[in-house]
């Protein structure tokens, strides 16, 4: 009995260090993009994200940065720079 008992903590403690190991590597690669317009380092409220090869950054921050007008229409959930 005690052998079973021995094997399922073995099993959890190798699931619990899985779960909380996998999320930490992803954060730290996301963490590590930065922006620069004209010389200027971007900071968003928002991290940009890596995700299967594609950077995805906040399109208010980067527009802002450009001097573009920002506009969202919430019937079509569609944002307008210009």
């Amino acid at each position: 009995m005690s052998k079973r008992i021995i094997n399922v903590l073995m099993l959890t403690f190798i699931l619990i260090l899985t779960v909380t190991v996998i999320p930490l590597g992803a954060y730290a690669a996301n963490n590590d993009i930065k922006v620069t317009i004209n010389g200027k380092q971007l900071y968003f409220d928002v991290n940009p994200q890596s995700i299967d090869g594609r950077t995805f950054v906040p399109m208010r921050g980067i527009f802002g940065a450009l001097g573009a007008d920002i506009k969202w229409d919430g019937k079509t959930k569609t944002v307008t720079g210009s």
